[in-house]
């Protein structure tokens, strides 16, 4: 590219301009999107799913494997006492990522070779997990204070926040596509083969946490602003909800964010028990990045055009009808509906995404930023556990019992995903209650 063309790129002034400490901070940034994507790919979804079926742990443990980590997760609401007075974070933040995924990663996958009980492998797998997670929850924060230092001010915030989303998912295309073959290939051999593949693949995916470190430590941090909050725990609740616009757009992302966490521990396995196998549920996941490269440049004219407000809710309410046609997913008809509504779902996803990602710092003042990230992420948090936890529990009590509807039989998994499409649209309601004011204050908020 010549000179001249490439000094008026967005990307490479965002990303890779020389001599930047700026560029580069949020090229780690960037970097650590890359990394979480391949590891999640292998550590996640199908691939942990399976991990969890070969060690003989049911639909209803996966739910406490889900819930309990994700309650420790609470332990964001201290993370602001940790890094009040620190001038230096990197270093600490680091060593909490490794010791996150070490846990998660590493530990996790040596318990079926040293527990052979399977109700004492969900104790220790769920302690190991929620540990990770108390480290992960009071360390997170100063992840977000540390990036926001980087994020541009020139007008290409959402820019930044696409191009990171965007050229992840086709990074991680290609890591999917590969994984599609290794899932085909991992399949067809016996379960004790399975289990050592996956084993080693968690491995792989903590060597990729460890290049993730590497980039993280060259970046650079300025002096944070000094907090102005007391050291007490309710001015860490105090403050965020007398900030209107800011308490108004969190909650209502919460009640979002219980409604989609209702189905987290039991829809794969749903769909594997209708007769997907992993490798055609990683082929599908592989699907999403390719979506994301091809839809990324109209979800951000459609962004600029609508603003933040108007674009989540206008995909919120399309999420309603594909929760809707999910509950209608049989085995007869698994392998035609899922892939169809999967793909409806990846389109509303790059548009969520994009939105999503703007809209939690969207009302956020400048001043005190790590007091109000803790906030949302606890209240985000405790929306997360309180609806795995009310999806388990519902999952236990429904379970063996169904009911036609429209002449297909409905059992508990599906009744759930109807549960969800009614909370989504009665959150679609109060989000139509508030949607004209919350655009007023996006716009104030711009202005500003």
């Amino acid at each position: 590219m010549p000179k001249n063309q490439t000094k008026g790129n967005v990307f490479y002034r965002l990303f890779f301009k020389r001599g930047d400490a700026d560029a580069y901070g949020r090229f780690a940034f960037f970097f650590d999107t890359l990394m979480q994507s391949f590891s999640g790919i292998f550590a996640s979804g199908a691939f942990y799913t399976a991990f969890l079926r070969l060690n003989d742990i049911s639909m209803s443990d996966v739910g406490v494997m889900t819930y309990m980590p994700i309650i420790a997760n609470l332990s964001c609401i201290f993370s602001p006492f940790i890094f009040r007075n620190m001038k230096r974070r990197k270093g600490v933040l680091m060593a909490a990522r490794m010791s996150y995924y070490m846990l998660n990663l590493i530990g996790v996958a040596l318990v079926p070779f040293l527990v052979t009980n399977a109700g004492a492998r969900v104790f220790l797998m769920s302690l190991l997990l929620s540990l990770g997670n108390v480290i992960w929850g009071l360390f997170v924060g100063g992840f977000a204070d540390w990036e926001l230092q980087f994020l541009p001010q020139d007008g290409t915030r959402e820019e930044f926040y696409a191009y990171r989303s965007l050229i992840a998912s086709v990074v991680s295309s290609v890591t999917s596509i590969l994984a599609g073959f290794v899932a085909t290939a991992i399949e067809a051999t016996a379960p004790e083969v399975q289990l050592a593949w996956l084993f080693w693949l968690r491995v792989g995916g903590f060597a990729f946490v460890l290049l993730d470190v590497i980039f993280f430590l060259r970046a650079k941090e300025r002096p944070y602003p000094k907090s102005e909050f007391s050291l007490k725990v309710r001015d860490l609740v105090a403050l965020p909800m007398r900030h209107k616009p800011f308490r108004s757009a969190i909650l209502l992302r919460c009640a979002f964010q219980f409604s989609m966490a209702l189905t987290t521990s039991s829809w794969t396995y749903y769909l594997m028990d209708c007769g997907l196998g992993y490798s055609t549920l990683s082929f599908l996941s592989s699907l999403s990045p390719l979506m994301a490269l091809l839809l990324t440049p109209f979800a951000l004219r459609i962004f600029r055009k609508m603003g933040c407000v108007n674009n989540l809710f206008l995909y919120r309410g399309v999420e309603c009808f594909i929760y809707i046609g999910y509950a209608f997913i049989l085995p007869v008809n698994v392998r035609w509906l899922y892939p169809m509504l999967f793909v409806l779902m990846q389109i509303v996803t790059v548009g969520t995404g994009i939105a999503d990602i703007n809209y939690v710092y969207l009302f956020m003042p400048e001043k005190d930023r790590l007091a109000y990230y803790s906030f949302y992420y606890a209240v985000s948090t405790v929306a997360s556990f309180l609806g795995s936890l009310a999806g388990a529990s519902f999952i236990t009590k429904t379970a063996g019992k169904s009911l036609s509807l429209f002449g297909a039989p409905i059992e508990s998994v599906q009744l759930l995903m109807l549960l969800q499409a009614v909370l989504h649209i009665l959150g679609i309601l109060a989000f139509a209650w508030l949607r004209r004011w919350l655009v007023r204050e996006e716009k104030a908020v711009k202005a500003f």
